[in-house]
């Protein structure tokens, strides 16, 4: 008898999409539940509840770190769900409290945790998992690139990536019709192909949105000079992290960008070579690499452009603590 399986990973990149394809290659057949979710506290508490039927089951977690924010929580509610016959094996790349880590190890079979510089998520499941499974392998030398922000030489490869990284943003939110579209991407992209089927269906319903967009973007965008830091931030509904990013060191030249989607408030950070400005998003509650990080605010202003003034204030006066002594 095969043994049942639940996958849960990651939303909101290509790390995350790849990882949840190898892991369903590995596990051939056996997935009965495809669960994507991002590492704050309420949504992962949110998630880990859609287990309270999952009975003598490997629950396999991928690029999912555990915030400081109400690990103690999560941990609880994971050791319940082991209760149930449930083994959690959870591979993860970026920095873990080691407090967290701590209250996680006795839970789980096998947990793989802490900010790997060289290695993503992929990376590491390959390697555990699906050595010698070719399409793995490339889909984890992709997710490579696009989790370092490396550009791949090959023009039609790099439009690709950037194409499908943008089908993963415009799916970021938590509704039936993403879900949908977001596993059917997995089930595409868990058979090698990154491009055209139900990436293009997708594309086709982000560039409506995208113009729209990147002109919030531009009339939200604010600088802020804190010594030999320039923070530039900006709003928008929806747009590709990386790209925003990039469109808001184009406009300020700031050494860290910040960008943040209004439909959760989420902030995405970026920064130059040699700075970490993970030193900032864990002052604001989050986490992840040095130059790639972020943080959610809790925004109770209703009206737009109030919110976006009050969650730009809140961050520069973060900024003005964190960096005005360097």
């Amino acid at each position: 008898m095969v043994q049942k399986s639940v996958i849960i990973s990651h939303r909101r990149d290509f790390d995350g999409i790849a990882s949840a394809a190898e892991l369903s290659r590995f596990l051939r057949g056996s997935v009965e539940m495809l669960l994507f979710t991002n590492p704050g506290k309420a949504e992962m508490l949110s998630t880990v509840s859609k287990l309270a039927p999952v009975k003598n089951t490997d629950i396999y977690i991928a690029d999912v770190s555990m915030s400081a924010d109400g690990y103690e929580e999560l941990c609880a509610e994971f050791d319940k769900v082991k209760s149930h016959g449930n083994e959690i094996i959870w591979i993860d790349h970026h920095p873990w409290p080691e407090s967290a880590a701590l209250k996680m190890k006795p839970i789980a079979k096998i947990l793989i945790y802490g900010e790997d510089k060289n290695k993503c998520a992929s990376e590491l499941i390959y390697g555990k998992f699906c050595t010698g499974d070719e399409v793995c392998r490339k889909l984890s030398s992709l997710a490579h690139l696009t989790d370092f922000n490396l550009r791949p030489e090959d023009k039609e490869l790099d439009d690709n990536l950037v194409k499908i990284s943008q089908c993963i943003a415009f799916l970021d939110r938590d509704d039936r019709h993403s879900n949908e579209l977001r596993n059917s991407l997995t089930e595409q992209v868990s058979t090698g192909l990154i491009s055209g089927g139900i990436i293009d269906q997708i594309y086709a319903e982000y560039k409506k949105s995208e113009e729209e967009n990147l002109k919030m973007l531009n009339d939200t965008v604010k600088t802020i000079r804190i010594g030999r830091y320039s923070i530039g931030i900006a709003f928008a509904d929806n747009l590709q992290s990386n790209m925003a990013c990039s469109k808001i060191k184009q406009l300020t030249g700031a050494n860290i960008q910040i960008f943040v989607t209004t439909k959760d408030w989420s902030a995405h950070v970026r920064s130059d070579n040699g700075i970490n400005s993970s030193l900032l998003s864990s002052a604001l509650g989050g986490n992840g690499h040095e130059m790639a990080s972020g943080f959610t605010l809790k925004v109770v202003q209703k009206e737009l452009g109030k919110a976006i003034e009050e969650y730009t204030n809140t961050v520069f006066a973060a900024a003005e603590k964190v960096f005005g002594d360097q």
